[in-house]
């Protein structure tokens, strides 16, 4: 025993030396600040020849004792037996990565819109006050002056919130609490929450192996991270509809309706896709208990959508109308085709590991289909084959209308709107962990463990470097610009200050408090005419522009001497893309 617990330690030594050596060589490795203390891991050449050493030192021993493959088949029982543990590992490493590279930046439209609107509810308001149109021969309107993630509210003088109330709801003790960090914590506490919660569905649908497949598939995900490091809905939305499938796993109407009714108010558009859980629960189980299943599911699930119909309906003057329009405005069949040719090429550019791991799957499922497996994993114990059965149709309906309802959404060009289909991705994750699991449990399986250690190893490889290639690792550095440049005006501008901004102008009311004129709704003849008003009412007029928006500010108005740019900055930020700020009457 002692022999084989020394050889055992050799061959895990070498495992996670290897698989650190290869995830460090993939990513780049990092270099983080905990407490003051700087940590990093930027050479893979240590790792690997620690492996190299641990691994022939377990070869030497293994084979003078025969012991090889069992100690290969004791990996494999290792992982069946710790997969769930093992996902929960991936979970918290998954939050420490995102701890470690969150932008705590209100840069864009998103993340400021999501933040700000956290703001607004700490202070127990549902709308935020337009000063400017109310002055004296105003000249623009109200939506001239709507931030990014805003739009004019139906009482002048007003402005309400773009995005669904969800994710700021979530924020808003924390933001209180702890300002911007905090309302950050709640996406980053999410990231591990839906790469727990998959890990933990894809238990139940396959065994331990399955949890850890599946786990890793997200973690590594370039969407999933891109969107791990910014304070957007994406993330947590992903997590709670992937708890919400957990729990129809495990029969629990009451909390599986209580997740989709959490995903239904950060993703409204997405909640006639609770019908699919709703069906899955209801229909488990004995009939006696169907009614009451029905209605426990249901009730949370009507409520949000209740509450999100008469906030809009305040908002916005119609219980159908959100903040991006009626439904007839965003959504059309004709985008069926562009949105399908997109989406297919930004999951091989981006999701090639989740791609190429669901090829695997298909293969793996047709292999095993009608086969006995060896064994039936703990997880399946209390489960019929029909209740499985069951579960999977419904995942499946699920992904497919996930992806429906964004194939006929508006288009875009940009990969990172792949964040729309997370929630299908997550699901999927944890049914192509489980279809692999099982073919890898059928009589004659050769070295099953060390396959599946394998496949994760090489897909987080790919999904890693893919992560790299994509720049999702600067997202804090191509961020920060928003914060630093927020932070450095709101302590030297005066309380009369008015900023000309686009892209920045959620973040920089946000960092402020100022209000805004969105300059790109504005053409030279209006410009002129607000830059006069403000001026006789004594308000000091600021540009605040990312490096990209200052050619297209010039050019948008010749012949305007305060849009030409051509005096020295009082604020620059950012380390890699620049924000920069001009007090105009500075030259």
């Amino acid at each position: 025993m002692r022999s084989a617990g020394t050889r055992r330690s050799w061959l895990a030594a070498s495992i996670a030396a290897g698989v650190a050596s290869i995830l460090i060589a993939v990513s780049g490795g990092f270099a983080v600040s905990v407490g003051g203390v700087r940590v990093s891991a930027r050479s893979w050449h240590l790792s690997a020849a620690a492996a190299g050493v641990a691994g022939l030192g377990w070869l030497w021993t293994a084979s003078r004792s025969r012991a090889i493959g069992a100690d290969v088949d004791a990996l494999g029982a290792f992982l069946e037996t710790r997969g769930r543990s093992l996902a929960l590992g991936v979970a918290t490493l998954a939050v420490i990565t995102a701890l470690a590279f969150s932008s705590y930046s209100a840069s864009g439209a998103d993340a400021s819109g999501y933040l700000s609107q956290a703001a607004m509810w700490s202070q127990l308001t549902t709308r935020f006050a337009d000063p400017i149109v109310a002055l004296p021969n105003w000249p623009l309107a109200p939506g001239d002056t709507a931030p990014l993630g805003w739009t004019p509210a139906l009482v002048r003088g007003w402005q309400v919130p773009t995005y669904a109330p969800g994710l700021p709801w979530l924020m808003a003790l924390p933001h209180a609490l702890a300002g911007t960090t905090g309302a950050v914590l709640v996406v980053v506490l999410s990231t591990g929450v839906a790469v727990w919660a998959t890990g933990a569905l894809a238990w139940r649908l396959g065994g331990g192996v399955a949890a850890l497949i599946a786990a890793t598939l997200v973690a590594t995900s370039p969407t999933f991270l891109y969107h791990a490091f910014q304070p957007m809905s994406d993330v947590p939305g992903t997590a709670a509809w992937i708890v919400c499938w957990l729990q129809v796993a495990r029969a629990a109407p009451a909390s599986s309706g209580l997740a989709a009714a959490v995903a239904t108010l950060i993703r409204p558009n997405l909640a006639p896709l609770a019908a699919v859980p709703w069906l899955a629960i209801t229909l488990a189980g004995d009939r006696a208990g169907l009614p009451a299943r029905a209605v426990r599911f249901a009730l949370p699930v009507t409520a949000a959508g209740l509450v999100i119909a008469l906030l809009q309906w305040h908002w916005y003057g119609s219980p159908l109308r959100s903040g991006y329009g009626s439904a007839g405005e965003l959504f059309t069949l004709s985008n069926l085709g562009p949105n399908g040719r997109l989406y297919a090429s930004w999951l091989w550019n981006a999701e090639r590991a989740f791609v190429l791991l669901s090829g695997v799957a298909s293969v793996c499922a047709a292999i095993s289909a009608g086969g006995r497996t060896r064994r039936r994993p703990a997880s399946e114990a209390g489960h019929s084959r029909e209740q499985r059965v069951r579960l999977v149709v419904g995942l499946v309906c699920f992904s497919i209308g996930v992806a429906m309802a964004y194939f006929v959404y508006a288009v875009f060009d940009v990969w990172s709107y792949l964040r729309f289909l997370l929630p299908a991705m997550a699901v999927s994750a944890a049914l192509i962990g489980a279809a692999i699991a099982r073919a890898l449990r059928i009589p004659g399986a050769a070295w099953a463990g060390a396959a599946a250690l394998v496949l994760v190893v090489v897909a987080s490889a790919i999904a890693l470097q893919t992560t790299r290639r994509l720049g999702v690792f600067e997202v804090a550095a191509a961020t920060a610009r928003a914060r630093d440049a927020g932070g450095q005006l709101a302590r030297r501008l005066p309380a009369h200050a008015v900023l000309l901004a686009g892209e920045q102008s959620g973040s920089m009311r946000y960092a402020t408090g100022r209000p805004v004129v969105r300059w790109e709704t504005l053409d030279a003849d209006s410009l002129r005419a607000a830059l006069a008003v403000l001026a006789a009412e004594g308000l000091e007029a600021w540009w605040v522009l990312d490096q990209f928006e200052e050619a297209r500010v010039r050019a948008r108005f010749p012949g305007v001497p305060e849009a030409a740019l051509d005096w020295p900055p009082e604020v620059e930020a950012g380390p890699l893309m620049r924000t920069r700020a001009w007090r105009i009457g500075a030259h």
